[in-house]
């Protein structure tokens, strides 16, 4: 140290040098340790957080997967109320096979009844006919009797 002779010995010695350099290596240590800590602390909060995300992930992913399979279900039931297309094709034609018999038969009951209708008709005009004539005749021996 400055103005430090031999009869005057500065503060300095080994032991106050070994004081001082202790304790500012205390101080930086416990500095040290402390930024230690908050990084721990930082660290455990991370953790925590990573592994909360994490569980909402899986949890997700569980509930995607029921509703994947509730969804799988779903078709899997529909496909199976559902006609195929071959049976659908089969039964549309069994069905337009037996739409033309019954029309078919339809035209037949009623091509029966015009004729039927023409029958009576022609009936009903002969009767009115021959009454005409009856009365044409009874007219006549009427005129011819007076």
């Amino acid at each position: 140290m400055p103005g430090e002779t031999k009869e005057r010995i500065g503060g300095w010695t080994v032991e106050t040098l070994h004081a001082h350099l202790s304790e500012m290596m205390g101080a930086r240590f416990e500095g040290i340790r402390e930024l230690l800590r908050e990084m721990d602390a930082r660290q455990t909060q991370r953790f925590e957080a990573q592994e909360k995300a994490t569980e909402k992930v899986d949890q997700r992913t569980r509930e995607e997967k029921a509703s994947a399979n509730e969804w799988r279900e779903a078709m899997k039931d529909r496909e199976q109320s559902f006609v195929a297309r071959s049976e659908y094709t089969q039964m549309h034609k069994a069905m337009d096979d037996r739409v033309t018999e019954l029309k078919e038969a339809m035209d037949r009951i009623a091509g029966k009844g015009i004729g039927l209708n023409a029958g009576w008709g022609y009936l009903v005009g002969g009767l009115g006919m021959l009454a005409a004539v009856a009365v044409a005749v009874f007219a006549a021996f009427a005129l011819l009797k007076r």
